[in-house]
C-alpha cells in the first residue's frame, strides 16, 4: 500500500489550515469605540514589590439592567490597593448607565 497520498494529502490540510489562521488572525473583531461611548474609566491593580495575591487578580466587567430601563449598564471592578501600592488614593469601581 502506498503511503505517500496520505502524506500528500495531511500536508495539504496542515498548509490550508496554516493559511486560514493567518487569514483570520488579520481580520479585526473588535472595535474600540470607548472614547465615542465616553468611557474614561481605566483599571488599577495596586501592584507593589511584596507580590500580594490582590495583585494576580485583575478587574473585569459585568453587563447588567442595573436601573431596569432595559439597557444593558456597564459594572466595571477593579483591583484592590495595597499597603505599599503605587496610588495616592484607592482605586475605584464604576457603574456606567445607559441613558437610552
Amino acid at each position: 500500500m502506498k503511503r505517500w497520498p496520505v502524506a500528500v494529502l495531511a500536508g495539504a490540510g496542515i498548509l490550508i489550515a496554516f493559511a486560514y489562521r493567518q487569514v483570520l488572525a488579520s481580520v479585526d473583531i473588535f472595535t474600540d469605540v470607548t472614547v465615542q461611548a465616553g468611557i474614561t474609566w481605566r483599571h488599577e491593580n495596586g501592584e507593589s514589590s511584596e507580590k500580594f495575591l490582590i495583585e494576580a487578580m485583575g478587574g473585569g466587567v459585568a453587563l447588567l439592567d442595573f436601573d431596569g430601563d432595559g439597557l444593558l449598564d456597564l459594572f466595571f471592578v477593579t483591583g484592590g490597593e495595597t499597603p505599599k501600592g503605587p496610588h495616592g488614593s484607592p482605586p475605584r469601581n464604576a457603574l456606567l448607565s445607559q441613558s437610552g
